[in-house]
Parts: C-alpha cells; sequence; structure tokens
C-alpha cells in the first residue's frame, strides 16, 4: 500500500444494514478509520467493534439525548490529531468515497497521492444522492448493487484535506490551523449517498431516529424536515433518476431536489464556493 496515512473519521448512529459494507469499503481503500458511535440502538456499534485492530484503530461510544453533530465532529478530530494522519477524510456512515478513476481500479488513497503530488491539500467531491425504486432487487443485500439510480446534489462537500495542527472538520468542509491556507484541487472526486434504502427504512429512519431528536429543539435537519410518510416519497419512479452501470460515467444534473423545498442549492452551495481558509 503506498506510504501516505489517511484516516477517515465517522460518525455513526443506527446505521446496521451498511456500516459493516462502508467500514469494509474504505478500510479496502487504503484507509485507516476512526469511529464515534452516537448511542445506536440497531447493532451498529456491535459491527464496528469487530473490526478494531483490522482497520479501524478506534471506536468511542458517545451517547446524547439529541443530535450534536459538531461536537461528535470535534470529538473525532481530536482523536485523529492523536495519531497524527497526513490527510483526513470525514465520512459518513451510509456514504462510499472514491475517485472519478475508481471504475479502472483507482483506491482512494491512489487518488489522494497523486493530488498531493500536484500540490493539492483539499479534495472536493461530487454528491451523487441514490433513492430506492422499485427496481431494485430486494434479495441484494450489498447496497450498491442493488441500488442504481441516483441524482446529483452539488459539489459542496470538501470531504478530505491534507492535515495540519488544530485543524478540525465543519460538516461540509474543514478548518484549517489560523494562517494556513488550503489550496483545493480541481480534480472533483465522487461521495455516494445512500440516505434512504426502502420504505421501511426511510420512515423508521426519519420519523423514529432522525427527527424526534431534533422535537422542540431550535436546530434543524434540512434532509428530513419535508419528508412524507408514504412509499411513492421514498421509493421513488427510475425515470426522475439517473442510473449508474459502475462504468465512472456520473451525470451531473440535479433531476429532481431531494431536500423538496427546504433548501436553496443555488444561494447555499454554489458550485465555485470557496470555504474560508482555502484557495483555488
Amino acid at each position: 500500500m503506498p506510504n501516505l496515512r489517511t484516516i477517515g473519521i465517522l460518525p455513526v448512529y443506527n446505521e446496521a444494514d451498511v456500516i459493516e459494507q462502508v467500514l469494509r469499503y474504505h478500510i479496502e481503500q487504503g484507509l485507516q478509520l476512526i469511529v464515534v458511535d452516537n448511542g445506536s440502538t440497531d447493532g451498529s456499534y456491535e459491527v464496528i467493534k469487530n473490526y478494531v485492530g483490522r482497520g479501524v484503530i478506534s471506536v468511542q461510544r458517545i451517547i446524547t439525548d439529541r443530535v450534536r453533530f459538531q461536537f461528535l465532529l470535534t470529538t473525532l478530530s481530536a482523536i485523529a490529531a492523536i495519531h497524527a494522519p497526513d490527510w483526513l477524510v470525514l465520512i459518513g456512515a451510509d456514504e462510499f468515497l472514491e475517485t472519478r478513476n475508481s471504475a479502472k481500479g483507482e483506491t482512494l488513497i491512489e487518488g489522494l497521492i497523486e493530488e498531493e503530488k500536484k500540490g493539492y491539500e483539499v479534495v472536493q467531491f461530487d454528491t451523487f444522492e441514490f433513492w430506492p425504486t422499485r427496481l431494485d432487487n430486494p434479495t441484494e443485500n450489498d447496497v450498491r448493487r442493488r441500488m442504481k439510480y441516483y441524482t446529483w446534489t452539488s459539489a459542496w462537500n470538501f470531504r478530505a484535506y491534507r492535515w495540519s495542527e488544530m485543524s478540525r472538520f465543519h460538516e461540509h468542509y474543514p478548518t484549517p490551523a489560523p494562517g494556513r491556507i488550503l489550496k483545493i484541487s480541481p480534480n472533483i472526486f465522487v461521495l455516494r449517498h445512500y440516505r434512504f434504502r426502502s420504505f421501511d427504512h426511510g420512515m423508521r429512519k426519519t420519523f423514529q431516529e432522525r427527527l424526534p431528536r431534533f422535537a422542540s429543539k431550535s436546530e434543524k435537519w434540512v434532509h428530513y424536515d419535508n419528508c412524507l410518510p408514504n412509499e411513492d416519497f421514498f421509493v421513488r419512479d427510475p425515470n426522475e433518476l439517473n442510473r449508474y452501470v459502475e462504468d465512472g460515467r456520473w451525470i451531473r444534473s440535479r433531476k429532481f431536489d431531494p431536500m423538496f423545498g427546504t433548501y436553496d442549492w443555488e444561494k447555499n452551495q454554489p458550485d465555485n464556493y470557496t470555504p474560508p481558509g482555502m484557495r483555488r
């Protein structure tokens, strides 16, 4: 494996049906993983513990009564600092990160090595969000083989960056140490997001496991605010999505609004956005 210590940090809450696939995939991509489980009740934590010493270098269980995402990211970044990574990558528990050449066998760490050779310190990702359809094979357990239909959402995810002392992650981008300016690569990588995996999963995740954790709180989670409790909402018509055939050819178009009116994409996530402490 190329000599570049890359650590992935994962906050996890109730993703038992995919967490093992996510862990194994990113370990095979050359990453070492640090995980904070936020009090999962579905067996996710037990799955994660099985990978300690097998790619997972640290796992902690932190139970909170509500979603405290920034607190979890700060905790993960602090643990990562102890291990002194060359690069740090933020991974969602229902996400798969890859390069544009993954269909040709290029691993994530190989892609990051190439970016570093060119002098880049931050890699951003196009987010392709996959949705359940009635064409999915219900007997296929591998979520990437089962779910083939997606929409592009945005490139406003700066998930991989060259580690420096006092760096820390926000949800979409890192904040470097004071005085440091990180150079963003023009080569945008790929983030596959599998937020909902079926009608039953969408109902449980939205109305039992996510929205109640914001009840009577000022915080909002726009990913879930306008979800409707019916099958046609969670299981989409394939005709309103793009189909992916594992060939590396992604259609960069927002076929429909996956936030359903809760978010102004052009205002909040413009393609040319440059986060503080970065340059192009």
